[in-house]
């Protein structure tokens, strides 16, 4: 359906050429169009009062180039410092930097649902089930919610400690062999290992079996895929900007990026299926998501299928995020760092006293965890 804003435009377009052309169409004309559509979005627009650059508001090529880029985040953090908290980036589209707006449009508030996500950004791609990240209408993300929530409680963290611990102890060995490997000592590239250590967990509590990265040292070829799957989705979805032309620019996405999605998703089938043909009980993700055939109380294989992908990169690379830029900090702070180690070695004697719930007493690490998740938001 067309938007009143784009009629508008349409019509002040037509109203413009006809007396320009007299009912002959011009081959210049074809030129003129975009830049009467520019023209009428930077100063016509609906939303032309709000601040912001020329070239971002006369058309979406700007943002769109700013998405294949890979920047878009800091492209617009830098326009919220030029322009203030609120930025037109789109001829259609408002940044907001300010917290009111944040609680205007994702809180659910008794009488005021949140805004809906995009179809654009969030559809399900042609084909495909819906996933617990596309599940745009409120009835079916409540059921997606409902049927994963056990998954995701306190009692369930605990069940799945054991799973935990045995990761993380794995990596402190690896760590430690590296430490002594060499008497002048070692470099690590922590931020690689996380990942390790993330990858290996997630694939476990997900799938019923590791990734392998901290037995290997090396990533799982799936999870660079993981990444291309992730790009390919991204070039699809911005192209949707353009539907008479998706086409044309869809020639430009490699083929091995795509051919990469489809094989992302396959394994995603496969790594699912054999944990579900597994008979021993384990207190894993999969185990403790209620699933139902008919999509009635619980979600359908399908959709549990189309949910394990959204679960590997949800489990592991925020993770790795966090975890990295919060090392980061407490490096370049000697004195926070020197803090957190004393709080934790004071409090426990043993490694193997540090359960979750020991943990959580810390004030320190606590607040350390916090700062961290505010400083590198893994979104």
């Amino acid at each position: 359906m067309t938007s009143p804003s784009r009629l508008c435009a349409h019509f002040w377009l037509v109203a413009w050429y006809v007396p320009l052309s007299k009912h002959i169409f011009r081959a210049d004309d074809l030129a003129q169009y975009p830049i009467g559509y520019a023209i009428y979005n930077i100063y016509f627009h609906p939303l032309a009062k709000y601040p912001g650059p020329k070239l971002w508001t006369a058309t979406r090529f700007r943002y769109v180039l700013s998405v294949w880029s890979g920047w878009l985040h800091t492209d617009v953090q830098d326009l919220h410092r030029c322009y203030g908290e609120i930025v037109r980036i789109a001829p259609d589209e408002i940044s907001f930097a300010k917290p009111d707006a944040y609680n205007d449009i994702y809180s659910n508030a008794p009488g005021r649902p949140a805004f809906p996500k995009s179809k654009l950004w969030h559809g399900a791609a042609p084909g495909r089930p819906h996933s617990i990240l596309n599940a745009l209408d409120p009835r079916v993300h409540a059921r997606f919610r409902k049927a994963m929530d056990p998954g995701f409680t306190e009692k369930a963290l605990r069940q799945q400690e054991p799973v935990v611990q045995k990761h993380v102890a794995l990596l402190i060995a690896r760590l430690n062999e590296l430490a002594t490997s060499d008497t002048d000592g070692a470099i690590v590239n922590i931020v690689q290992w996380f990942a390790f250590v993330a990858f290996d967990l997630v694939g476990d509590l997900g799938f019923g079996e590791p990734f392998g990265c901290l037995q290997t040292g090396e990533l799982h070829p799936w999870i660079s895929m993981i990444f291309d799957s992730l790009r390919a989705a991204t070039y699809r979805a911005s192209l949707r900007y353009y539907p008479g032309l998706s086409w044309l620019f869809g020639l430009t996405i490699p083929k091995s990026v795509m051919q990469q999605q489809m094989t992302h998703w396959k394994n995603a089938v496969d790594k699912i299926n054999r944990r579900l043909d597994q008979e021993q009980e384990r207190p894993d993700l999969i185990s403790m998501i209620k699933r139902d055939d008919e999509g009635v109380k619980g979600i359908t294989l399908p959709e549990l299928h189309a949910t394990a992908s959204v679960l590997i990169v949800a489990g592991s690379e925020t993770t790795v995020s966090v975890l990295s830029g919060t090392t980061n900090y407490l490096v370049k702070n000697p004195t926070k760092l020197t803090a957190l180690t004393q709080e934790v070695r004071t409090t426990f004697s043993r490694e193997t006293d540090m359960s979750l719930s020991a943990l959580k007493e810390l004030p320190y690490l606590a607040a350390v965890v916090q700062e961290g998740l505010r400083l590198c938001n893994p979104t």
